[in-house]
């Protein structure tokens, strides 16, 4: 019996080889994975059966979970990605086991960059001082280095602080934390003093001497020693137990220097520390914080809300704040971690959390509301911005309490918002207005991001108060716009939130419609199940859209066909005639031009306009009596446009505009008249009785083709280029100087403040100025310029370099994207073709996706680029990719070959020595599925062919194989030798062993090297990689060149580990297994001892293979009866096997 067992157990072993791939440690990549990627194939049920056969070797193909926490740590993901399961005791105790060995090494692994990145032997000459340091203070002139550590000390108090993990007494950040700091430390110095001794072991006294010197580093051990103080027995024999401190302690005045200036500035009232604008000050300041606990967060917090009265007005005698200090931001990123949090504590319970409004605690009474300040001030809400930036972990429970009121508040406004006071409305208004530009980028990478529409979505329809309203329907615009995962679609389709249309705005509506297609496009729904795409656009809006053909092509074939099926009519526009019959028919519209604008000729234009019909008609009305060139009582007008509803301002706009072309038309223009134009300029920006981009929206919403239409053309090109007043804005604009760098800009604020006050708004025309003036929405141009080239890969007009040189420079700040020298030379013109491209340039991107994909760090090629927190994408590896999509999408095409041609043959690199391993092949897989399919992932897939039918190892016949018969083996008690398990000439071939083991033993070859890359693409990949994989396997089926039983093992393994993924997709499913089927049909005939006797080692995994299928990814019956014909046609001893199998 133990003979059939271990027969049994090396067939389960050798097909296990081909089920799963020659290495799966695909790393899990925050926000760029798709849904079934963190679903990893060693973790499927049905290859349970296999896996368990594998041994150690074999099985270190896979990710560990290590790895998978140690990723995501290392790409700052969001906490509810990172943080511990909390489905059961045991599965916390071993997250929290992952997590702190995760955070040990990480911590190890930063420790050691920044040792490599300094100069400790070279020893600091004093005299010499760079402009960093003072007298008191030293500096090295480059510390960018230091962010990781910042990074790590809020990742660590987060968890900490949590109890997702125990301590590490490593950072002086815990320290701020009390469980810690009067729990375990406070032992252990009344204690043995273990782990002091280990932290006085560590000290370097080297460093704070050498040319590197870094007091907010090298200080770290004397601020310990000065913060626990309290609680250390003995402290004057403290130098007798611990002889190593006496090196340390001749530096501790330095501190006391730093505390005795912190507080005396304090005191006269002289906040050059708290406003950090200098290197050296931020770093005396963030020194301060180290050694007391809660000195430094209340200091700012008085500064930014100081007890002295100074009042300022923001747009009216009721919005006013208390004006106070403003703190830099850099100040903000290097204190302690426990100070940051207990800052953001401070504002939020003071300024955010009360929805009256803004409380304050002075001479020790409770915390109050104050007569006569309202508002938050601007710089306070700019400090909470920053922190959540460069704390994102350690401040989350604010941010998720924050939205949970803002859901609470929407799902009340469902019930209408007479019921809000002006209080609350002014609460609403400044928590949107912290989210709607500064948060955006915080937004797009939040773990929540998709389902945060739920918290807008009655807000949407029924708030009628206009200025929130705008606050609303522009955040809403910028949140859907940067939505880039399926989550979207499925938080569109949640049953919690789903029942009538989403939005009521056409500009949002179509927006939506348009991020769709492009997650559509760029993501594909095929490894979703349940979701139907046509139950999302239909969610979108009660009213059916209509779009030109010329905007239909670029989106996807699914959206393309819904919108065939649903294609409305062409909707009904108001014609001129019907307008000036509609002038003329009511009295009250010469009221106005007579202007009697009396209470009675407002009462009778409210109730015929009540009624939503006749509302889109009355800015129609007004252009055509503005046409008269008589006054107009505008105060009437403006109350009557009050009362409709502002989410429907879009769509009333759109079809003034529509009118407008209509009106041209009739007149035998070709295109837009000089008093057309001019007003309406003055609709925009005189009377404002309209929004700038809502025109904009009008003109090229995609329901009209510009290149055909003259008219709107026309109007498009003044309302973007011609138009006086919007050039004198933009001019105003680009005066002031407003930075891309808004965070590092102390007199961001002023400039808003300026430029309001020559260009102020009449928000839903209120007389009250509006402010403050936000940065422009469009805070993700690298973002956006990945999409653009990404949908319209195929249009002609982006294959120009001309146009990609300009789009690439109207949308990109260089100086804050690493780009290669090359890439900078060819968008500045200086380089006007492709000819740069070769093997070097395509190694050093293949190098810098190997190193962020194995987690090395490093420092940026060029200088003086934004933190990492304030950069578009926080996420290195997908910053690396996304700036690499720049430079493929300038080479296109003649890159594949050369691409392939390198991940295949590392010889070929121009350093074959770095990153030899599968992390370069993987980083092509990674790469591949963020480009379009035609670019990389096809061409890698469909040289699938030219390695089965070219790779010598794969057309070799395996070595024979005598049927197992139990009637022998019962009769002669024993196995034949081929039997056994003992190895033949397939046996030994290294085609499906691990890449890994192939590599170290110099067993690499191309075939395995390829099926390591393939399955790279496939993992990363959605369903059109699957498509392309079935086209190819069917061409070599139709292709009749097959001739070995290799060549049909190695299309099996191609398919294998993809199984699970296969069987969501029948007909697709079905269609390779028949050709595996009839690939089997054509090579029989060619091996010649294949009888009634003998099969093939390769034949013989094939059967299992089947089984397999069979057995655990059965497609059913029908399918079975569709490949009947196939098996029908396999040798006799063949098709009653498989027979058998099928009728099972």
């Amino acid at each position: 019996m133990q003979c059939i067992v271990d027969l049994c157990f090396g067939r389960k072993r050798r097909l296990g080889r081909i089920l799963l791939p020659p290495d799966g440690s695909w790393p899990l990549i925050s926000h760029a994975s798709r849904a079934h990627t963190v679903k990893h194939v060693y973790d499927q049920p049905g290859y349970a059966l296999v896996r368990d056969s594998l041994t150690l070797e074999e099985t270190q193909r896979g990710a560990s979970a290590n790895r998978v926490v140690a990723d995501l740590l290392y790409q700052r993901a969001p906490i509810d990605e990172v943080s511990a399961s909390d489905s059961g005791e045991a599965e916390r105790r071993e997250a929290s086991m992952l997590l702190l060995d995760a955070m040990a090494r990480r911590t190890e692994q930063i420790v050691r960059f920044i040792q490599s990145q300094c100069d400790f032997d070279t020893l600091l000459d004093e005299r010499k001082l760079n402009s960093n340091s003072d007298a008191t203070m030293i500096v090295p002139r480059n510390f960018s280095y230091w962010e990781y550590m910042n990074e790590v000390a809020d990742q660590l108090y987060y968890f900490v602080l949590t109890d997702t993990i125990s301590y590490i007494w490593l950072l002086l950040q815990l320290l701020h934390i009390e469980k810690v700091a009067a729990g375990p430390v406070q032992q252990d110095l009344a204690g043995d003093e273990d782990m002091l001794d280990q932290l006085v072991q560590m000290y370097n006294e080297r460093q704070i001497v050498s040319r590197d010197a870094f007091y907010l580093r090298d200080l770290s051990l004397q601020a310990t020693m000065s913060h626990q103080q309290g609680n250390i027995r003995d402290n004057h024999g403290v130098k007798f137990r611990h002889p190593r401190i006496a090196v340390a302690m001749p530096f501790a005045p330095v501190l006391y220097q730093l505390q005795n200036e912190f507080g005396q500035q304090f005191k006269e009232e002289n906040y050059t520390l708290l406003e950090g604008r200098d290197t050296c000050t931020v770093m005396k300041t963030a020194t301060v914080s180290q050694i007391r606990q809660y000195v430094v967060p209340n200091a700012l917090y008085t500064y930014l809300v100081p007890a002295r009265e100074k009042v300022q007005r923001l747009q009216s005698e009721a919005t006013t704040y208390l004006q106070g200090g403003n703190i830099g931001y850099r100040l903000l990123d290097y204190i302690n971690v426990g100070g940051k949090h207990r800052l953001l504590q401070l504002i939020y319970k003071m300024m955010l959390a009360h929805e009256q409004g803004p409380q304050f605690q002075f001479d020790g009474r409770q915390p109050s509301a104050r007569s006569g300040i309202t508002c938050v001030s601007p710089h306070v809400v700019d400090t909470v911005y920053m922190l959540l930036y460069n704390a994102p972990y350690s401040n989350e429970l604010m941010m998720k309490e924050v939205l949970e009121k803002l859901r609470r508040s929407d799902k009340a406004m469902a019930q209408g918002n007479a019921r809000f006071s002006p209080a609350n409305l002014r609460w609403l208004y400044t928590v949107y207005q912290l989210m709607n530009c500064r948060l955006l980028r915080f937004f797009k990478y939040y773990a929540h991001a998709s389902h945060l529409v739920h918290h807008l979505r009655h807000s949407l329809i029924n708030v009628t108060h206009w200025q929130l309203y705008r606050s609303l329907e522009c955040f809403a615009l910028c949140l859907v716009n940067l939505q880039h995962d399926v989550g979207f679609l499925q938080a569109l389709m949640n049953p919690a939130y789903h029942g009538d249309a989403w939005f009521e705005c056409g500009m949002l509506s179509r927006n939506a419609a348009v991020v769709i297609a492009r997650i559509e496009t760029m993501r594909g729904l095929g490894d979703v199940p349940g979701l139907a795409l046509d139950d999302c656009l239909d969610s979108l809006s009660p009213q059916p859209q209509l779009w030109a053909p010329a905007v239909l092509r670029y989106l996807p074939r699914a959206v393309r066909a819904y919108y065939a099926r649903r294609a409305p009519q062409a909707c009904p526009r108001a014609a001129p005639a019907a307008i000036r019959q509609l002038v003329d028919a009511r009295s009250e519209h010469a009221a106005l031009l007579q202007q009697t604008g009396d209470a009675q000729t407002e009462a009778a234009l409210t109730a015929f306009y009540a009624a939503r019909e006749h509302q889109a008609l009355f800015l129609c009305v007004v252009w055509m009596l503005c046409e008269q060139q008589k006054p107009l009582a505008m105060a009437v007008v403006r109350r009557v446009l009050l009362r409709f509803p502002p989410a429907h301002m879009s769509a009333h706009t759109s079809a003034l505009v529509d009118f407008i072309v209509a009106n041209e038309n009739e007149r035998g223009l070709t295109g837009p008249s000089a008093s057309t134009k001019q007003l309406l300029n003055d609709f925009m920006f005189r009377l404002q009785l309209v929004h700038h981009e809502h025109v904009v929206f009008a003109l090229t919403r995609g329901e009209h083709d510009l290149r055909t239409d003259q008219m709107r053309l026309g109007l498009t090109r003044y309302v973007l280029l011609e138009s006086q007043q919007f050039s004198e804005r933009l001019d105003e604009w680009h005066r002031l100087d407003f930075q891309g760098r808004y965070w590092a800009d102390f007199t961001h604020w002023q400039k808003q403040q300026a430029y309001m006050a020559r260009f102020p708004e009449y928000f839903e025309f209120e007389a009250a100025v509006e402010g403050p003036l936000e940065p422009p929405p469009a805070l993700m141009p690298l973002t956006t310029l990945m999409n653009t080239l990404f949908i319209y890969f195929n249009a002609p007009t982006l294959h120009e370099a001309t146009v990609v040189r300009s789009l690439n420079r109207a949308l990109l700040d260089m100086s804050q994207q690493n780009f290669s020298r090359e890439f900078e030379q060819f968008m500045s013109g200086d380089i006007n073709d492709c000819s740069h491209i070769g093997a070097p340039y395509v190694g050093r991107i293949m190098e810098r996706i190997a190193r962020a994909i194995s987690r090395h760090l490093t420092t940026a090629d060029k200088q003086n680029l934004p933190e990492i927190h304030y950069r578009e994408i926080p996420n290195p590896i997908l910053l690396v990719l996304t700036e690499c999509q720049r430079r493929k999408r300038a080479a296109e095409w003649p890159l594949a070959k050369l691409w392939l041609k390198l991940t295949m043959d590392p010889a070929q690199r121009p350093e074959p020595g770095l990153y030899t391993g599968a992390a370069y092949i993987h980083s092509t897989g990674v790469l591949a599925n963020v480009l379009p399919d035609e670019l990389l992932a096809f061409p890698i897939i469909e040289h699938l062919s030219h390695i089965v039918l070219q790779e010598p190892i794969l057309k070799t016949i395996s070595g024979p194989k005598r049927y197992f018969s139990f009637v022998e083996f019962a009769r002669t008690s024993r196995l034949h030798a081929d039997d056994s398990g003992a190895s033949t000439q397939f046996a030994a071939t290294s085609v499906f062993n691990s890449f890994e083991q192939n590599r170290l033993h110099n067993m690499a070859n191309p075939a395995n090297t390829y099926l390591t890359l393939l399955h790279s693409v496939l993992h990363y990949g959605g369903i059109a990689t699957f498509n392309t994989l079935s086209d190819t396997i069917h061409e070599l089926a139709s292709g009749g060149e097959l001739c070995s039983d290799i060549q049909l093992l190695y299309l099996c393994a191609t398919v294998g580990p993809i199984l699970y993924r296969l069987v969501d997709h029948n007909s697709l499913y079905v269609q390779i297994l028949g050709d595996l089927l009839s690939i089997l049909v054509q090579i029989c005939p060619r091996i010649s001892h294949l009888d009634s006797a003998f099969s093939t080692d390769a034949i013989e995994q094939i059967m299992d293979f089947i089984c397999f299928v069979k057995d655990q990814f059965d497609p059913g019956r029908a399918a079975w009866r569709r490949l009947a014909p196939h098996i029908a046609a396999l040798p006799t001893l063949l098709k009653y096997q498989l027979q058998c199998v099928v009728d099972q």
